[in-house]
């Protein structure tokens, strides 16, 4: 893929065939950051049903729970977590995205297919994208 074409390409692209990860808003903080360490990632859908009602990240589990003396075993998920969500819809760019991102502040935005969250998108998998597209046009512009 051409790095010029590669800004355009969809979210949705990024998300297929990869799980989501998720916890309840009752969930301790204790409980996500666990599956946040045991699947190595840095943020959590916060699900109540089926209904996206909002996000939880390491940043969030540090500056409003562990830094401020509060007890992850008891904090609740619902307490600290960032809503409401800001997320995006599949067929939003790769370029968009890192817009968005950048924007707001944020290294994880879930991709959405109306209300049914699909997936979730980080910094580092735009980085990559974009990493990848750019030596591709790298070595056809050296051949």
């Amino acid at each position: 893929m051409q790095f010029s074409s590669l800004s355009s390409k969809k979210v949705k692209h990024l998300v297929r065939g990869r799980d989501l990860y998720q916890v309840p808003p009752t969930a301790t903080v204790a409980e996500a950051s666990a599956l946040m360490a045991e699947r190595n990632i840095g943020a959590l859908a916060v699900m109540d049903d089926t209904r996206l009602v909002g996000i939880l990240s390491e940043r969030d589990v540090v500056q409003r729970c562990v830094g401020k003396g509060i007890d992850p075993k008891v904090c609740l998920v619902s307490a600290i977590m960032s809503f409401p969500p800001i997320t995006i819809d599949r067929n939003m760019s790769m370029g968009v995205a890192v817009v968005m991102m950048m924007e707001a502040n944020i290294r994880h935005l879930p991709v959405m297919n109306g209300t049914r969250v699909l997936g979730m998108i980080s910094i580092r998998q735009l980085v990559s994208e974009f990493r990848k597209g750019l030596e591709t046009s790298m070595f056809r512009i050296a051949a």
